[in-house]
């Protein structure tokens, strides 16, 4: 799974996370609070909110010849 950070459409971060610490109490929050951190100085500069969403992601299949 990606959880993917966006300001004005563009990409700003992306993580790759396990699907199972979504369990964990308060793992979302915490995500959500270090990305917004780590991008703070981009985040000062617009006048957009930035939106953080989720991507599964299905690995492709390797096929051997």
């Amino acid at each position: 799974m990606i959880v993917v950070m966006t300001l004005n459409n563009k990409i700003i971060e992306a993580r790759t996370i396990e699907p199972r610490n979504l369990e964990i109490e308060g793992y979302m929050q915490g995500l959500q609070n270090d990305m917004l951190e780590n991008n703070e100085d981009i985040i000062d500069l617009s006048k957009d909110k930035p939106t953080i969403r989720f991507e599964i992601v299905v690995p492709e299949k390797n096929y051997i010849n």
